[in-house]
């Protein structure tokens, strides 16, 4: 049986991962704006928004792939995260987890002896990919 979200739901998902698409433009112009670096204290500002940026980053893949479940389109939130797999992102399957990953600054990322053998597992979970 099919459960078919409501719109209300679908609103909810679509919310969050624009409201971090957005942080993560506003980011992205805010480090455009400070291409030239004239000194340390600039250096390190650039550092910092970069920083902050690349966390944006990987929350929204990890929420892009929630969100898509939770609409239904677990096809294309595994594709996802397959993407965050091969940038070395693991997600946080239990749902406490999964609000800790969305507030934290802080990347999720595996050692890297562990990243290849992350994305053939999700690949494996994708019809027709071996």
């Amino acid at each position: 049986m099919i459960v078919t979200p409501t719109d209300a739901e679908i609103l909810r998902a679509v919310r969050r991962v624009h409201d971090l698409e957005r942080r993560h433009e506003e980011l992205r112009a805010q480090l455009e704006s400070m291409d030239e670096a004239r000194g340390p204290e600039d250096v390190a500002e650039q550092n910092r928004c970069g920083e902050a940026m690349a966390a944006t980053a990987e929350t929204l893949l990890i929420e892009s792939v929630y969100a898509l479940e939770e609409i239904g389109l677990s096809l294309a939130a595994r594709a996802v995260e397959v993407t965050a797999a091969a940038e070395g992102i693991t997600l946080p399957r239990a749902a406490a987890h999964r609000e800790h990953a969305a507030a934290s600054p802080e990347p999720s990322v595996p050692p890297a002896g562990r990243r290849r053998a992350g994305v053939r597992r999700v690949a494996r979970r994708l019809p027709g990919v071996r």
